[in-house]
């Protein structure tokens, strides 16, 4: 007989255990998290003045008034990114067509999956309607540019990420549902266990970019699932739907799905399989990757005995790693989740401020480089025992 409060494991399909093979560590069984309030109840319930506000307390806090002006809108400052992303992206593509070698090619994937990288962080800005004042521009720009695309739903990931910014460490958090990163008992996965050995972790970013085709093709299928769920009346039976969110409406996913088709339709009449495969599914892998090394260094391996700054880092990285890794601001992560509303291109600003406060300064987790980073996910066991 389950647990009281613990939902009994679901028998796998195939498509599961496929699933929690490659991007958990092999669980057999759904990894059901505890039954509770949707992030869109919590919010009503909690009476907060943003719906995505960490609901606990929060140490060295700013006043509101700065932080009321950190957070107004550039939708200039919003629209410039989105467009030199998209440049970089063509025409680092453009320029490996021409100047086609092995060599040109590896550096292509490198700085092409950085871009989509970085992409996926002004579509996360866009998640928290952190781009344009009208919240329908935002997301209308966040799904045909920065959601789509990637294989990405902005408004699917908007439910998990905010209940990750509700109950951050916690069981409600909304990454232990979209990454599966624990058990419903709140167990770790094998594949999110820290700190690990040199092999352990290259074998763990391996499998994530060898597997992200894989990944592309699970996402569209959800896509395809999810329209079909819903336009049939019938969304309760949709995964990501049962418990975790909202249904879509009827004209979102007609809109998705038109987006989809259009582009095999695209790939197809063209003869363009090959190309996307090289120039954009192999890239996409390598930002699997890359956000694999960014999911671990957020809330993963954190030597800490402070009970907020033990759930996530900031980590100082140079512009070669902003390059080839994390652009925009991405790497700021403890300031996000301390001040959600602050825009991506204002963070650094915000941690500027944090950091002239002591308490701050001497208690958050603050990493130097992708170097300090792996030396913090690879060392021994904490001496504090809130090693993640």
């Amino acid at each position: 007989m389950a647990s009281p409060g613990i939902p009994t494991a679901k028998k796998s399909s195939l498509g599961t255990r496929l699933r929690y093979y490659v991007f958990s560590g092999g669980l057999a069984v759904d990894t059901v998290p505890h039954q509770g309030p949707s992030y869109m109840e919590a919010i009503e319930k909690q009476g907060r003045s943003r719906n995505d506000e960490y609901f606990g307390q929060l140490p060295d806090a700013i006043p509101t008034e700065t932080i009321r002006e950190l957070s107004v809108l550039s939708p200039a400052r919003s629209t410039m990114h989105i467009v030199l992303g998209w440049a970089y992206i063509v025409a680092a593509i453009a320029l490996c067509r021409r100047y086609w070698s092995p060599a040109a090619y590896a550096l292509m994937v490198l700085f092409v999956g950085a871009r989509m990288h970085g992409m996926m962080m002004i579509m996360h800005d866009a998640s928290h309607y952190r781009l344009f004042r009208n919240r329908t521009l935002n997301d209308i720009v966040g799904e045909l540019f920065l959601a789509w695309p990637f294989f990405i739903s902005l408004q699917r990931y908007r439910a998990f990420h905010f209940l990750h910014h509700h109950h951050l460490g916690e069981e409600r958090d909304g990454n232990r549902v979209a990454y599966l990163t624990h058990t419903a008992a709140g167990e770790i996965t094998t594949d999110w266990i820290f700190p690990k050995t040199a092999l352990g972790f290259i074998l763990f970013l391996l499998k994530r970019f060898v597997a992200g085709p894989i990944l592309a093709l699970y996402i569209t299928w959800i896509n395809f699932s999810e329209a079909y769920y819903v336009w049939t009346d019938q969304p309760e039976k949709a995964w990501l739907i049962e418990r975790y969110r909202k249904a879509p409406s009827k004209l979102y996913v007609t809109l998705h799905l038109l987006f989809m088709i259009t582009v095999i339709a695209v790939l197809t009449y063209w003869k363009l399989w090959r190309g996307f495969f090289l120039f954009w599914v192999v890239p996409w892998s390598w930002h699997v990757l890359l956000e694999s090394i960014r999911l671990s260094s957020e809330h993963f391996g954190i030597d800490n005995a402070h009970s907020f700054y033990r759930e996530t880092r900031t980590i100082k990285v140079s512009w070669l790693e902003k390059l080839f890794y994390l652009p925009n601001n991405g790497t700021y992560h403890l300031e996000h989740h301390m001040y959600p509303s602050v825009p991506f291109y204002r963070l650094k600003k915000l941690h500027a401020l944090l950091m002239e406060r002591p308490g701050f300064r001497e208690r958050a987790q603050l990493t130097s480089h992708l170097t300090g980073l792996v030396s913090e996910l690879l060392r021994p066991k904490s001496k504090f025992g809130h090693v993640k």
